[in-house]
Formats: structure tokens, C-alpha cells, sequence
């Protein structure tokens, strides 16, 4: 009985994880559809309204300064200092920073960055799944949601607010409330608290 709840938890984690691959390659695809800009962070400030300020690239300034050990303060940049954002996606992206060549860091943050922000799909197709709710409602819910605006403008203009939500929805749809039948264990409580 265990190893059929272990293996339809996993496949769940599968089809999330192929889910939030489909959504950043969408929202990518989206925001290239055209290009405004050569450098992707430039492209994504201008490329869904006027243009916004460089939020979407502070994680990857922050990671930078510390991957180089350069000094933090007194700002990040212009104005901003180094606690001005949450430091997940940042520190994500520090983790990736030994494999990536120095030309092209710019863009594989931003790729890196968009699948993160994506996380929010499979995030509340699991919580939606956990919560007992049909297949055959969750699609249309995640449909309008991946074509929403919101969505894609915070996806694809990585602001570091999505992952956040996205693993705060994703430990929460682990805890046994949703599921009291379910056999809830030591490996769902370790990946909930983490998440959360």
C-alpha cells in the first residue's frame, strides 16, 4: 500500500515538474516573440508594458556580487539594497553560477529565473489534486490562469514573488488536511516544512 501511495505521489511530482516546463517554455516563447532588446533582462522590463524598473534583475546582481565577492554595500544598485528582495531566487541562481559561462549568464538567469516563477503551476495543480478536486476542473482553472496576464507578466518579468507562493502552496497542499485517508509520512513532513 505504501509503495502505490509513494508511486502516485511521484508521478504527481512528474507531471508538475513537465508542467512547469511547458508554462516557462510558453511564457519564454511569449516574451520572445518578438525582440525589443539584446540583453534578456532589458527584454522582459520592456516587452509586456513601458518600461518597468530592473526588479526583474536584482536576484541576479545580488548573486553576482557574491559569486565575485564584491561588497553589498552600501547598495546593491542605484537605489536598492541587497535586502530590498527575497534572497530564494538569488540564491538559486548563485548555486548555478560555477556552470555558467560569463557571456551567457544573462541569459540563463533569465531562463532559470522564468521556470522558477513558473513553479506556480505545478504548485496549484498539486494543491488542487491534494484537495480532491476533478482533473476535469483543475485544467480550465490552470488554463485561465496560464493565459492571465498576471501570470504571465510575473512569470516572464521575473519579479521574485511567484516561487515564494508557489512553495508555500506547495507545502501546505502536503499537509493531511487535504487528505486525511491518505498515509501521510516522514518524507512528506521533511518536504512540506521545507517548502514552507
Amino acid at each position: 500500500r505504501s509503495w502505490c501511495y509513494l508511486r502516485s505521489r511521484w508521478s504527481e511530482l512528474v507531471r508538475s515538474f513537465v508542467l512547469a516546463l511547458l508554462v516557462s517554455a510558453l511564457y519564454v516563447g511569449l516574451g520572445y516573440a518578438y525582440q525589443l532588446e539584446r540583453d534578456p533582462g532589458s527584454q522582459a522590463q520592456t516587452r509586456i508594458l513601458w518600461s518597468l524598473p530592473p526588479d526583474n534583475v536584482l536576484p541576479n546582481m545580488f548573486a553576482e556580487k557574491i559569486y565575485l565577492g564584491q561588497p553589498l554595500r552600501p547598495y546593491l544598485f542605484a537605489e536598492w539594497k541587497s535586502s530590498d528582495r527575497p534572497p530564494l531566487q538569488a540564491g538559486v541562481t548563485l548555486a548555478q553560477y560555477p556552470f555558467w559561462k560569463p557571456e551567457h549568464r544573462a541569459l540563463r538567469y533569465q531562463l532559470l529565473a522564468v521556470f522558477l516563477q513558473s513553479l506556480w503551476a505545478p504548485a496549484l495543480w498539486l494543491f488542487l489534486r491534494m484537495a480532491g478536486v476533478r482533473r476535469n476542473v483543475i485544467v480550465p482553472v490552470l488554463g485561465f490562469c496560464v493565459f492571465s496576464g498576471f501570470f504571465f507578466l510575473n512569470s516572464y518579468y521575473v519579479w521574485p514573488k511567484l516561487l515564494a507562493s508557489a512553495l508555500f502552496m506547495f507545502g501546505i497542499s502536503l499537509w493531511p488536511v487535504f487528505n486525511p485517508d491518505a498515509n501521510w509520512n516522514l518524507s512528506d513532513a521533511i518536504l512540506g516544512a521545507a517548502a514552507i
